[in-house]
Order: C-alpha cells, then structure tokens, then sequence
C-alpha cells in the first residue's frame, strides 16, 4: 500500500558538467563498446557527466532552491579557459582517458591523476566543484561531501570488469586502465540534473543550466 511520502513527486539531484555534443557522443560510443564487453547498460549521449555534487533525493518542489545555487555562474567553460589539469600531455584539457569502477558493475572514465584535489590545486572542475559545494553548505543544503573524484560513468549493471582494452588481469573495484583512446571535450556545460520516476536506462536524467529560468532539456 502507498504511504503519503511515496506519493510525494521526488527526483535525485546533482550538480554537474556536460560534454559538448561531439564528445558526448564519442563517450557514448565508448559506453557501447564497454558494455558489449562486459555487459550491463551503457549510458546514452545526453546522460553523460561528470559530477560536481550529489545532492540525493529531494522533494520536486525544492527545485527551484536548488537551480539558485547556479545563480551568477557560468554557464559554460570553453576548453580554452580550463588550465591544463596535469594528464598525461601535461596540457591536456579535462582529458578523460582513465578506466575505474566501483559498486555493483558502474564503469567509468576519468582524467588521469588519481589523487583527490582542492583548490587551488586541480582543474577548473574541482574549483567550480568547491565553490557549488560552499554554497550548499551556507544554504544548509545537505550534500555528500566526500572528496571530489572526477569520473563520468559509462555503463551501470555490468557483470564483470577487468583490463577491457588490454591483454591479460582479471581486475577487481579498484582496477585502473588506461581508456583505448583519450577524450577531450571541446566545451563544458554546468547544470542541474535530477533523475526521477520518468528515468530509464535511454533517457535517466532532466537538465537545468544556469540563467535558464527553471527551463528543463534532457
């Protein structure tokens, strides 16, 4: 049966950047390939990204609290304006290019570095992350607040996951690969995102990017 507080609208939310169309699509191109490997379901184009700031499960109506966190940030980040985040070219641009996963099948792609970074160390993702994180915090909005971990998932519910693009290792949840091809996305998009009872495995998350006036995009 039904209680009340299930039949309260609720959506996950969580602040993110998004890839420019084209490498989004590379990546969902990269999620395929991953998960005829190693099964389970790849993430779709418009999904992928890299959070920022987990908020979880909140009330719909809270929204609007929510998208003004955003208020006065950029909208967007070209390539051009993130410094070089200390890869594997030593000028690459939030260059994706590092395999992982955890839980229960979710694979990802991530920069290189693996040690967590503060301000004013890092990329201009983990300074945007502090300063989202900050006004959380001075909103009293709770969030978790683990150190940030740059990762854009690719594909959750596979069955195993091991070297998928090199030879040999039977790998575990804490397996690092080296991706079959590094990706570099032309510009960033900051937003908004919430799954809800409308999510499936092709369409999981709505957007809402800064200045937007509370307009939703898949």
């Amino acid at each position: 049966m039904a209680t009340a507080r299930s039949k309260v609208p609720q959506a996950r939310f969580f602040y993110a950047l998004r890839p420019d169309r084209a490498a989004a699509d590379e990546l969902a191109t990269l999620a395929v390939e991953a998960a005829e490997r190693w099964g389970g379901h790849p993430f779709a184009a418009p999904d992928i990204h890299l959070t920022l700031a987990f908020v979880g499960t909140r009330r719909l109506e809270e929204r609007p609290t929510l998208e003004a966190i955003l208020r006065g940030l950029p909208r967007r980040f070209e390539a051009s304006d993130a410094p070089a985040d200390g890869g594997d070219d030593g000028g690459s641009r939030l260059a994706l290019s590092r395999l992982g996963s955890f839980g229960r099948g979710v694979l990802w792609i991530g920069p290189p570095a693996d040690e967590p970074r503060a301000p004013p160390a890092g990329t201009f993702a983990h300074r945007l992350a502090h300063e989202i994180r900050a006004r959380l915090r001075a909103a009293r909005i709770d969030f978790d607040d683990r150190p940030l971990q740059l990762h854009a998932t690719l594909v959750r519910g596979a069955k195993t996951f091991g070297r998928p693009w090199n030879a040999g290792g039977s790998g575990d949840a804490g397996t690092r690969e080296p991706a079959p091809r590094r990706i570099v996305a032309r510009t960033w998009s900051l937003a908004l995102g919430a799954s809800g009872a409308d999510s499936t495995p092709q369409h999981r998350y709505r957007w809402t990017h800064p200045g937007a006036g509370g307009k939703q995009s898949p």
